[in-house]
């Protein structure tokens, strides 16, 4: 394309020079546009539409400067997630029933006649711990079969925990009062007990002890020991409040409920029968324990719930990571039966009657030997304080200070550093729910899904063809008129020969002296008006026509 358009310009400084006198210069300029796309540009700015076809030439030649860019910008090759039939359906588990195999030995009598959470699966108990342990901050353990890395799953509903915490700081009621101290204390010590109400009755219990050390007190050598709740975590008996006083275990036979036993409702900060109820309350957020307890401090109060439902997820696998989101979540809104727990959601989340009769309603169940340890260990677990102690006049740095604090277990101080309990609990039902998900499985009913493989496709982007095809166009455009206009014996086909140049260069005209230099001979071109003529002979040259003054050439100077 370049080479036709570069004869073409060359063709055209001919022409113009054929049909009329023009300046020498102009036969230069022409000449050098047909070089490259800088004398091209120039010859536009010079010549200013005196010769038409070098100057749609010269244009292209610029503009075809942009035809790589263009050209490589019109192929790409992207990758894209195709669904494929070449692997094995992928699958996610689900829950509907959890009974664990064999048989518990939960005693004779009420709940309390025996500690059964060492029936709990090791797996919900690490869940329980790694979540609490890491202040909420976990990923997600569910097992998923993904050959590819990238798989997608109708929504789809399982047996899992859900969570909730509000905090509830301005329902916070107080009764105190001062009490003896016991005789593991020196005399002069003084006590002040406060019980904090919660709403839903929920009572936890904080105490500040001084011991005032002038009758040598053997815990301290500082004046006024003291030691101050800073955080304390109560949760409601719900193993009692479940299962009553009447679990009667037989080796043959179901667990049945005792003649005292009756199921009610118990509903905790929105959720019903909660399997873990409890309320924090937390008087500041640093180790320094607070002033005495009393009327002039007010903790922080939180209560938190943890309950069973049945949840509605979208799933799919990401580059090989489980993506979850929980499109709905259905709480049971019945009593917890002694023998046995059912949830029974409405059926279909989906607002169609085809997805309303492909998945009809079904009901959920939790065995009690299941869900008596579990109950008892959350209880256990969430049992937590934490004391802070002060030595006034001890020198002891804050830092110093700090490791005298005393936890009830490594959880309360756990949960001493969670900043957000809503987010641990929030956390703590998801990996709960990913541990019974991976510990009981139904086969059955866990959904297929589909298998998505990265292709490479190839991508024309047409777009990008206008500028080298509109270049195309006017090349040949540029290279019929060049034909036309030269035919008939008005021009001759020269174009960019040297030898023309040679043979049929400027004869005529005044002697011009010694022009050597490039600049002198530019300068004299300039006041020369030139013609390409026939001679008498037949010879055609570029012929003088008039000499114009040089102060007038050189206001067309460039």
């Amino acid at each position: 394309m370049l080479f036709a358009v570069t004869e073409c310009i060359g063709q055209a400084k001919w022409l113009l020079f054929r049909e009329r006198p023009q300046r020498l210069i102009d036969f230069h300029d022409i000449d050098e546009a047909s070089r490259g796309p800088w004398s091209a540009l120039l010859l536009i700015l010079r010549i200013r539409g005196r010769a038409i076809l070098a100057s749609i030439g010269a244009a292209v030649l610029i503009l075809s400067l942009a035809v790589d860019p263009f050209i490589q910008q019109v192929l790409s090759y992207p990758t894209r997630s195709n669904p494929t039939d070449e692997y094995t359906p992928p699958s996610i588990p689900l829950v509907m029933d959890w009974t664990p195999p064999g048989q518990v030995d939960m005693g004779l009598g009420s709940v309390d006649a025996g500690d059964l959470t060492s029936a709990l699966p090791l797996s919900m108990r690490a869940a329980i711990y790694e979540t609490i342990f890491n202040g909420g901050n976990t990923n997600s353990t569910l097992k998923f079969d993904c050959p590819s890395g990238n798989c997608t799953f109708a929504p789809a509903d399982t047996l899992g925990f859900c969570s909730t915490c509000n905090d509830v700081t301005v329902d916070l009621t107080m009764d105190c009062h001062s009490a003896s101290a016991g005789e593991e204390y020196p005399a002069g010590t003084k006590n002040t007990n406060c019980t904090y109400h919660l709403p839903e009755n929920i009572a936890i219990g904080a105490n500040t002890t001084i011991i005032d050390d002038i009758y040598g007190g053997p815990v301290s050598r500082s004046p006024n020991y003291t030691q101050t709740t800073n955080m304390s975590i109560v949760p409601l008996p719900r193993a009692q409040t479940l299962y009553a006083a009447g679990l009667i275990a037989d080796p043959g036979a179901d667990v049945v409920a005792g003649p005292d036993y009756k199921p009610s409702t118990t509903t905790f900060q929105g959720i019903p029968d909660p399997l873990l109820a409890f309320g924090r309350i937390v008087f500041n957020n640093s180790f320094t324990p607070p002033p005495v307890i009393g009327s002039r401090v007010k903790p922080h109060a939180t209560a938190c719930a943890l309950g069973w439902c049945v949840q509605t997820l979208n799933t799919s696998v990401q580059n090989g990571r489980l993506v979850q989101s929980t499109l709905r979540s259905w709480l049971n809104d019945s009593a917890a039966d002694v023998a046995d727990a059912y949830l029974t959601p409405p059926a279909a989340p989906l607002n169609t009657a085809q997805a309303q009769a492909q998945a009809p309603s079904r009901t959920y169940h939790i065995s009690p030997l299941a869900n008596i340890p579990l109950v008892q260990f959350l209880q256990k677990t969430f049992t937590a304080n934490m004391s802070g102690i002060n030595l006034p006049g001890s020198g002891k740095t804050l830092e110093e200070m700090a490791e005298l604090t005393q936890w009830s277990s490594d959880a309360a101080q756990a949960f001493w550093g969670a900043e957000d309990l809503g987010v641990v609990m929030e956390d703590l039902a998801a990996r709960m729910t990913d541990a019974l998900r991976n510990a009981f499985p139904d086969g059955a009913n866990s959904p297929r899904g589909r298998v998505y493989v990265m292709q490479t496709y190839v991508h024309v982007s047409w777009a990008w063809l206008i500028l080298p095809v509109l270049l195309v166009i006017f090349s040949c455009v540029l290279l019929l008129a060049s034909i036309i206009t030269g035919r008939g014996g008005r021009g001759v086909v020269w174009k960019n020969s040297s030898l023309a140049v040679l043979l049929h260069g400027f004869g005529g005209g005044e002697e011009r002296g010694a022009v050597v230099r490039a600049g002198e001979m530019e300068e004299v071109a300039r006041g020369m008006r030139v013609q390409l003529s026939e001679g008498r002979s037949g010879d055609v040259r570029l012929v003088a026509v008039e000499q114009v003054d040089r102060e007038m050439g050189s206001v067309g100077t460039r």
